[in-house]
């Protein structure tokens, strides 16, 4: 869904940018942090242009639905953690979302694992089949899933978001 929400916010006067975060192939390393390293390198990129983008630097939000939306919300509860600024070795600042935007995101990995009485088996095996390709297992621990669920780790620091998912999503509980 990257292209035509972004061109619709194009429509309504907002700059936007398109991130093609990195995936996972089912054969590869689980994914970890990657895509957090790939939403804050655009960041850091964006803020570094904003004159040239004409763009208010501290006005910059993430958006995502679905994984994305998963990404986006990791990013704005983890922006302000070691696990970015480490990374790249540089102030914390420099990669505060203004908001997050999040569409039918799976925002909580332990609930998702606790309730699976309403899910179909086919559900249930893409739901061990996405935790093999973004933790490396299809039984993860409570310590990963915890760490991997934006909503128990809303804090100060998380900022405003706007929210939404349909009634109507068998996969992802609202």
């Amino acid at each position: 869904e990257a292209h035509l929400p972004a061109m619709e916010f194009y429509g309504a006067g907002y700059n936007v940018f398109v991130l093609e975060y990195t995936i996972n192939q089912l054969d590869e390393a689980a994914l970890k942090m990657q895509p957090l390293h790939d939403i804050s390198r655009a960041i850091r990129m964006i803020r570094s242009r904003a004159e040239e983008f004409h763009i208010r630097p501290d006005r910059i939000a993430v958006c995502g639905f679905s994984a994305g939306a998963h990404n986006a919300a990791m990013y704005a509860t983890n922006w302000h953690t070691d696990t970015i600024s480490e990374y790249f070795h540089e102030d914390k600042e420099k990669f505060r979302p203004a908001a997050a935007i999040l569409g039918y995101t799976l925002s909580d990995y332990i609930f998702m694992r606790d309730n699976t009485e309403k899910r179909s088996p086919m559900d249930v095996a893409f739901f061990k089949a996405s935790n093999t390709a973004f933790l490396g297992t299809g039984e993860p621990s409570e310590e990963l899933l915890d760490e991997v669920s934006p909503a128990r780790h809303v804090t100060e620091n998380t900022p405003p978001m706007y929210l939404w998912a349909t009634a109507s999503d068998e996969l992802v509980p609202v």
